[in-house]
């Protein structure tokens, strides 16, 4: 008895190690980083922050892009007054408009340099690398902030990128930042308003404590999951549909049955999906954020499983697929693993947000007419007649 409480005393320490170093992982940011992320924030620059399993290790992804682009062909003046009265204005307008975009990247992108000429100080490694001449510049920095404590100091650490060879890469590091930059402000009589630029920021952040098996099989608690996130969409003002998708190796799907997921070379897929849909944006952000709080304390019941996560997913872009999380193993076709995209959909002045919560087998994919169907197997569409009528008396 004795020996089976103090085995069980020390699986209970193990979990809540676990826990606090999975809590650490959330919390944990370079205080540079994190100053230059929310200046960063402040200027309306979306960043994303991706919780992830590699090699067995858990790591923390936080990335930012800028991206400006202008080849702007002016309006020209037509000699009537009246009219190029509104094209002189449409013209200041649209200069208005990239000065602010080119005078906000100009702000970010020296913060950026100033704090990675910061962290290259106290750095263990680094590669800062500029280039500059008529217009055209390109920068790449990249920091060691920290080595892991148990590398093989043996084996190659840096590698260089397969397309830009001046992209330098470290491997085994505790925590990473790199910086990607390039402009082209050239201008021309034909283009003088012409101008790219584009930044491409990531920090990494891996803490030595935190592994987990890579051969382990293990899943969270599936029935107290989709219990917990049923709970969550007991709101007013949200509309429930489900939708059973099945396929086998006998059936080979066409691009065009797919509205989202393209590897139609996929074996099988077994796909419960509980599609929620709201008209109001701050009920969805809230919905998110209950969503990544409650999966949190799932996972750290389940140290060992493996996940992706975008802690702040949004309904960003009009018609498109967002990714919130994925949990389990989604590579092994003979394991079940969890599944959360978002959708926002404009149609006129009316917009509506989408989650779509799916337990699945094999490849996930959305087929076609997903928004009337009650299931899809192989190919074979059966449609839910009360949101077929519902959607043609709409029209």
């Amino acid at each position: 008895m004795k020996k089976i409480i103090i085995t069980l005393c020390a699986a209970l320490l193990t979990l809540s190690v676990s826990a606090q170093d999975n809590i650490k992982l959330r919390t944990y940011i370079n205080p540079t980083i994190g100053n230059l992320l929310n200046y960063a924030d402040s200027l309306g620059v979306h960043v994303d922050t991706i919780y992830t399993t590699v090699s067995g290790q858990r790591e923390k992804i936080i990335r930012f892009r800028l991206i400006i682009q202008s080849n702007i062909t002016r309006f020209t003046l037509t000699g009537n007054e009246k009219v190029d009265k509104k094209v002189d204005k449409r013209n200041q307008e649209m200069d208005s408009i990239n000065a602010n975009q080119n005078l906000k990247m100009s702000v970010l992108l020296d913060s950026i340099q100033q704090a990675f000429k910061v962290l290259a100080d106290s750095s263990q490694e680094n590669y800062m690398w500029e280039y500059h001449q008529n217009g055209k510049d390109s920068i790449v920095y990249s920091l060691a902030l920290e080595y892991k404590k148990n590398r093989n100091k043996k084996v190659k650490n840096k590698y260089t990128g397969q397309i830009n060879k001046r992209n330098i890469y470290f491997s085994d590091v505790t925590e990473s930042a790199m910086f990607q930059y390039t402009s082209d402000s050239t201008q021309s009589a034909v283009s003088p308003h012409k101008f790219f630029r584009y930044g491409n920021f990531t920090y990494t952040y891996s803490p030595d404590s935190i592994n987990i098996n890579q051969s382990y099989d293990g899943y969270i608690d599936s029935k107290a999951y989709w219990k917990t996130l049923k709970k969550i969409f007991q709101k007013e003002g949200i509309e429930k549909q489900e939708l059973y998708i099945s396929k086998d190796s006998t059936y080979h799907l066409k691009i065009e049955e797919l509205e989202s997921g393209s590897n139609l070379s996929c074996n099988i897929s077994k796909q419960k999906v509980l599609i929620y849909s709201m008209e109001s944006i701050d009920l969805a952000n809230k919905i998110i954020r209950e969503i990544i709080d409650s999966t949190w304390i799932h996972l750290d019941k389940h140290p060992d499983v493996q996940y992706d996560m975008y802690a702040n997913a949004g309904f960003y872009d009009d018609r498109s697929y967002a990714y919130i999380l994925s949990i389990g193993n989604d590579y092994d076709q003979s394991k079940k693993y969890f599944r959360i995209n978002l959708k926002k959909d404009r149609i006129g002045k009316n917009t509506t947000y989408y989650f779509f919560i799916s337990e699945n087998q094999g490849i996930y994919f959305l087929p076609r007419d997903w928004e009337i169907l009650k299931s899809w197997k192989n190919g074979k569409k059966t449609y839910n007649k009360k949101l077929v009528e519902q959607r043609f008396h709409s029209r």
